[in-house]
Order: structure tokens, then sequence, then C-alpha cells
């Protein structure tokens, strides 16, 4: 029985499905503002805005009008995001050069940006804001999230505490389940015992 569930439990962590997003961190490291972005993104059903040539690959934060964006050089695509416009500051620009990795980014207008041609997959890319704080740049420290028809983008700005997936939720539950059957299984052993043993 116990190697029944132990089986059943590893075969549902298995099967659980992660979702596939983006998701971009900023954070204060030392003295700099580092911004991240990292994950994988499902374009199907994804509506195209516009598209362009990059000749100046830099990062721009501009709170007072929702953007954070990062651009490379050449073709960039912008396309259509739901989930409103989120309030993120109230500072002017702030730019870097010091990029590297794919063209990303949001915008308050619900746009976001990916390379040119971009039809899904990884995504992943990094600045360095030096000698700056958050506050400095005028953001507001949250999560944001904005989504597309089969995926989702989130910015997170400052310390957030990560939701756990729900296969951690399935595993909590499956290991919680096992040790209240090794729990009942012990104490049926002992009373058996205490039961020949009188």
């Amino acid at each position: 029985m116990l190697r029944k569930t132990l089986i059943l439990l590893l075969a549902t962590l298995s099967s659980a499905s992660v979702p596939a997003a983006l998701v971009i961190n900023v954070q204060e490291v030392g003295a700099d503002v580092v911004v991240t972005a990292s994950g994988s993104l499902d374009m199907t059903g994804a509506l195209i805005q516009s598209s362009f040539n990059n000749t100046d690959p830099r990062q721009l934060i501009r709170p007072s009008s929702d953007r954070l964006r990062q651009y490379a050089l050449g073709n960039i695509d912008t396309y259509l995001l739901s989930g409103g416009i989120h309030d993120l500051g109230v500072g002017s620009n702030t730019t870097t050069n010091s990029i590297s990795g794919d063209t990303f980014g949001v915008s308050g207008n619900s746009i976001f940006y990916v390379p040119g041609g971009f039809v899904g997959g990884p995504l992943s890319g990094s600045a360095t804001y030096s000698g700056v704080t958050i506050a400095a740049i005028g953001l507001i420290p949250g999560s944001y999230t904005w989504t597309i028809p089969s995926d989702s983008i989130t910015l997170n700005i400052g310390a957030v505490t990560p939701v756990p997936e729900p296969a951690t939720y399935i595993a909590l539950a499956g290991f919680g389940g096992l040790g209240v059957l090794v729990w009942r299984r012990h104490k049926a052993y002992k009373t058996q015992r205490h039961t020949v043993n009188s």
C-alpha cells in the first residue's frame, strides 16, 4: 500500500505541468539596480501591434509612462497585452547601455516588446543601473501582471515573495498524506505489539 501511494505521488508530480511565463525582476544589488528577465512565452493567439528596427541598444525605465523595456540591436515586434495599465511610478527617463540578452519589456498602454520574428520560446536578458536605487528611479515596489491569450508576463519590483507553483501544492499534499499513512501504520504496529506482549 505504501509503495503504491509513493508511485502514484511521483507519477502525479512528473505529469504536473509548470506553466510558461516571462518574469521581469527589478532588484537592488549593492549600490545598483539590476533588471533581469527570464522565462518562456507561448505566443499562440497574441496580437502583433507593430514592428521596427532598433539601432540603439539600451534599456529604459520611465515610470511616469509605465515603461520598462530593453532594446537589443535589430528588429523588434510589439504585441498587445491584457490586464490593464499599471501605475509603475512617477520618475522620468533612466537609461543604461549596460545590457545583455534579448529584447523584452512592458509599456503602460498594454504593449510588450520581443525580438523581431519571435514566435515563442525562451527569452532572457539583463541590465544594470549603476549607483541608483529603486526609489531614485521612481518605481513603486510591487508585482504587476499582464496576459496574452496563452501566457503571462509578470514584473516584480523590489523584494517579492514568489508564489508556489501548483505542483508544489500537490507535492506538499502528497507528502502530508504519506506522513499520515506512516504514522497510522506505526501506531497500528505498536498497538499490535503491545497486545501480543500482554
